[in-house]
């Protein structure tokens, strides 16, 4: 009988099937602790994968090819219970983010004609041309400095504080539609925040006196060449949508005054001092009104003495802005199968959503 060397000894042969099940449900029969961050899982299972090989390397027998397929598919099953976890924490986070609020431009896109004289321009050029500051929200501290991105041209200037537009001295040497990007930028981290597009075309008036201009340009008076209006859904009532012209006009054409009205919508919005506010909490996901909005506004020009009134209807486009605020819902009852019609808009055909899903703590197969 030959001696045996007094740290190596034969391992117990239980019965093969036996240790096949113990193998196989080591994984799923251990208590998974609380998740505190993906760094812990990988401790553990990297502590797990030490102690493992330590026991393997004890035996002087070598593992054959298949126990080496057992263990990697042991191994594979213990990945995918570590990354339930992880990918349901990260989606419930992101829901969070979504519900906050952000500031934005609830104008952009304006489009504005303006006289290149200079009787016009000594005028306005003591008044700001409009305002793009960025309305601040409830209980926020932030503060942004503002400034004009493109053309390096003087034609406009911008206070970097308050958001006024002015005039600068090279105004009158425009010669043709430009657009204007103005950003707002957070003082504290310096980054781009948001953007603003103002294009401006130049109207040569030459020897025309100013009163003869408003005359031939009344509709100017009344609203934007061009603007687009946007809200998010659940803005509280009262929000300030945005002015429906620009009372640079009203500097100019003295003798002229403007009264708006809204021809419908009057359930959602209201027109008050040349500007549109919401009324109640819009809801993007509603079938009234719905992800945009329609108003037909009414302008009606008074002029000094006793001139007829003027008066110009335009329907102005509001974009009701999804928040992503509504968690998912089965809206199938067949429980062996869902149907995703790739057209959907809110299915991105290039995405892969995976194989199964999560129904009331079971899986259920998706055919697509």
């Amino acid at each position: 009988m030959q001696p045996t060397e007094p740290n190596l000894q034969a391992p117990s042969s239980p019965p093969r099937g036996s240790k096949r099940q113990r193998k196989e449900n080591w994984c799923c029969s251990r208590s998974i602790p609380p998740v505190s961050s993906s760094r812990a899982w990988r401790g553990r299972s990297g502590a797990a994968s030490l102690s493992t090989t330590a026991t393997t390397m004890s035996f002087p027998v070598e593992p054959t090819n298949r126990r080496r397929r057992q263990r990697t598919m042991t191994t594979g099953r213990c990945l995918w219970m570590l990354v339930i976890p992880t990918l349901v924490l990260s989606t419930s986070l992101a829901v969070t983010q979504c519900n906050a609020l952000d500031t934005y431009y609830s104008i952009a896109r304006l489009h504005l004609s303006i006289p290149t004289s200079k009787e016009a321009y000594i005028i306005l050029r003591d008044h700001p041309l409009l305002s793009v500051t960025l309305p601040r929200r409830e209980n926020s501290t932030e503060q942004f400095c503002y400034s004009i991105e493109s053309p390096t041209e003087p034609y406009l200037k911008v206070n970097d504080t308050s958001g006024d537009i002015w005039l600068a001295s090279h105004f009158l040497d425009l010669r043709s539609p430009t657009e204007f990007i103005i950003t707002a930028h957070t003082k504290q981290g310096g980054a781009a925040l948001r953007r603003l597009s103002l294009t401006i075309t130049p109207i040569p008036a030459g020897n025309i006196s100013l009163s003869r201009f408003c005359e031939e340009h009344t509709d100017k008076i009344c609203f934007w060449d061009r603007a687009i209006y946007k809200i998010q859904e659940n803005e509280s009532p009262g929000f300030a949508i945005g002015p429906l012209g620009t009372d640079l006009y009203q500097k100019l054409c003295r003798t002229h005054s403007v009264s708006y009205q809204l021809n419908n919508a009057t359930n959602y919005l209201l027109a008050s001092n040349g500007s549109l506010s919401s009324l109640i909490k819009l809801d993007y996901d509603s079938a009234h009104p719905g992800a945009l909005l329609k108003a037909n506004v009414r302008c009606t020009v008074r002029f000094s003495g006793n001139d007829v009134p003027v008066q110009f209807d335009k329907t102005v486009d509001i974009n009701v802005l999804d928040r992503n605020d509504n968690r998912p819902r089965l809206q199938h009852t067949n429980d062996t199968r869902i149907d995703l019609l790739l057209d959907d808009p809110h299915i991105n055909e290039v995405s892969r959503f995976g194989d199964y899903i999560t129904k009331t703590g079971s899986c259920r197969k998706i055919r697509m």
